[in-house]
């Protein structure tokens, strides 16, 4: 099996963080992420964004949960300096794969079993493909666009799933 330090990143920040902003979440009740799955939509209601200074780079992470089911975005800065207009693909910053862009999912946050889990980076033999455009960032939220391919996390031919109409808009924490 493929280990996945992007998407163990994403779930931690995911757990980490939902039981501390739940509050704030529910008195601003248009952040969501709203995203189609192979042309099925699905929306994430309960969304939150973070900035973080990882001293060599920084990372800017837009996590949603609903129900049972998570979804990540997460980005990498040389210089931190986030701003609307900025378009992110899998690139990674210093050649580390543990620091390329993508979306995470989790189709069972419940459970680590890896045919929950899925990715749009770090599958070995697949066409990877993410891209998400900043449309807005201030100091209190951000709002953006993306799409991906998302892989499971198996071992041969993994399944693949298109996203596509992807938005947000979430709150920093």
């Amino acid at each position: 099996m493929k280990h996945y330090p992007t998407l163990t990143l994403a779930l931690l920040i995911v757990f980490g963080s939902i039981s501390c902003k739940k509050e704030k979440q529910t008195q601003n009740n248009t952040a969501e992420i709203s995203v189609d799955f192979d042309g099925t939509t699905k929306k994430f209601q309960t969304v939150f964004a973070s900035k973080n200074d990882l001293s060599i780079f920084y990372s800017l992470s837009i996590s949603g949960v609903t129900g049972s089911e998570s979804l990540s975005i997460l980005l990498y800065s040389s210089d931190g300096n986030w701003a609307s207009g900025q378009t992110y693909e899998i690139v990674a910053e210093n050649g580390s794969m543990s620091t390329a862009n993508a979306v995470t999912y989790a189709a069972n946050v419940t459970s680590m079993d890896p045919q929950f889990l899925w990715s749009s980076s770090a599958v070995t033999n697949v066409e990877e493909h993410f891209t998400c455009t900043l449309t807005e960032v201030t100091s209190e939220y951000v709002k953006g666009t993306f799409s991906a391919d998302i892989y499971q996390n198996v071992t041969s031919a993994p399944p693949k799933k298109h996203l596509t109409n992807g938005k947000f808009y979430a709150r920093f924490q």
